[in-house]
């Protein structure tokens, strides 16, 4: 049975930092999130926000890829865009 998938935009807060969006990818990756749209603003110090839209299959998945990021050190912030 095919699951139905939506898309989440999660607004993260990350470190500017090498590889810091690359281990970003790879952690809503591992945790079975699809990335189709992410964009990135710079904003006061050593930070970014990032927006990142997300195929998740239901609200725990969305949980569990929320979880997953807030354990990586370089990820200050997460969040679900309100909207």
């Amino acid at each position: 049975e095919q699951s139905t998938l939506s898309i989440t935009r999660l607004q993260a807060t990350i470190r500017d930092a090498p590889g810091v969006l690359g281990q970003v990818c790879t952690v809503i990756g591992e945790a079975g999130g699809n990335i189709v749209g992410l964009n990135m603003h710079h904003r006061q110090g050593d930070f970014f926000d990032v927006d990142v839209d997300v195929e998740v299959r239901d609200a725990r998945h969305l949980t569990l890829i929320a979880a997953a990021l807030r354990a990586c050190p370089p990820v200050e912030t997460v969040e679900r865009a309100k909207g």
